[in-house]
């Protein structure tokens, strides 16, 4: 039980698990959507929101019953220990994988606004590393520093603000684009084949909460019904967010949807630089919420620990290291988010 004090309240918590579950991902859901056509992704975007909603509900009644500190001891009571290390396995490169995501996405800000300034090159060669490198340390990764999440939940409310704007520009550029122009002729509406592996692992990243919310819940008082109203909230409220304004970017540009959506618009829009000022501060705030999992799940394997705040200066800073070293690296030497997030 986490004492009265330090708990983190409704609101609060909602707004750290929709900044966990609407990161990077939400920028490449309109891309997405040209592997299976408008109908079929919609569907599978449904159907794994769903699942992911009530994987969530069974992780949290598991852990209730089994009084497990982390997902990694939850696993452990009811797989043992082979399952459990293959599961910590997965878990860990799927969340160093949004953490990757987060980076890169922000360099792409970053770039945009160089480009701006007319020095775009400061993003190309050798260069591109070291303000990937700076960016990453200054920002980020000094995020993950403090022991508390509380404070986190101010910057995700900013974030959730930022979604919620972007998704009024994108609806309102629907509704003055689409009227007179009419849907993009390369809209499909739907197709099956490979590619549609690719599209359900974008939207599996999309609703990721069951692999990461015992951690954000751990501050939360432990009463079930309640924790079921925040999962239930955040739930609906990601599948709104993602849903609208994938459809209408997609609807939009079909075939020539970009990676990232906002690459299909005008950089040299105000409102549009809002926007990716907006993203870019979902990115990073995100990324310490992300590293939060990830660094629970190296405390228990390497430590025994369920709380990696409960570590010794020494110890955490070895967890530290090890929780941003990687997504950082790649970052530095990756320049494009479909690979990682595919």
């Amino acid at each position: 039980n986490t004492p009265s004090n330090s708990q983190v309240g409704f609101f609060g918590t909602v707004m750290n698990l929709l900044n966990t579950l609407i990161g990077a991902e939400i920028l490449s859901i309109s891309r997405s959507m040209r592997f299976c056509g408008l109908v079929v992704s919609v569907g599978l975007m449904t159907f794994t929101a769903i699942l992911s909603y009530v994987s969530t509900i069974l992780t949290i009644r598991l852990q209730n019953i089994t009084h497990a500190e982390s997902f990694y001891g939850l696993a452990e009571v009811l797989y043992g220990k082979w399952m459990t290390v293959v599961l910590s396995v997965l878990v860990l490169v799927f969340t160093y994988t949004c953490c990757v995501a987060y980076l890169i996405i922000a360099g792409n800000d970053i770039e945009s606004w160089l480009e701006l300034l007319h020095h775009k090159d400061w993003m190309e060669g050798w260069k591109r590393p070291i303000v990937m490198f700076i960016y990453s340390i200054s920002m980020p990764v000094v995020l993950t520093i403090p022991k508390k999440v509380k404070f986190l939940s101010i910057f995700s409310t900013f974030a959730i603000f930022s979604v919620f704007f972007f998704a009024i520009i994108l609806v309102v550029k629907g509704f003055t684009e689409l009227a007179p122009n009419g849907i993009e002729k390369t809209v499909l509406t739907a197709k099956m084949n490979i590619h549609f592996f690719n599209a359900i692992s974008v939207y599996s990243l999309m609703f990721a909460l069951p692999a990461i919310c015992l951690p954000l819940l751990r501050p939360v008082k432990p009463k079930l019904q309640y924790r079921y109203q925040i999962v239930g909230t955040s739930f609906f409220s990601c599948y709104l967010l993602v849903i609208v304004p994938g459809v209408i970017g997609y609807l939009l540009f079909g075939d020539e949807t970009k990676d990232i959506i906002l690459e299909n618009l005008d950089i040299h829009d105000i409102i549009i630089q809002i926007v990716r000022f907006g993203f870019f501060i979902v990115v990073t705030t995100s990324y310490p919420i992300i590293a939060l999992t990830i660094q629970t799940q190296l405390s228990v394997i390497i430590f025994k620990v369920p709380d990696p705040a409960s570590l010794s200066n020494k110890k955490r800073a070895l967890v530290l290291l090890l929780t941003n070293f990687p997504p950082v690296l790649i970052a530095m030497v990756l320049p494009n988010i479909y690979p990682v997030i595919s």
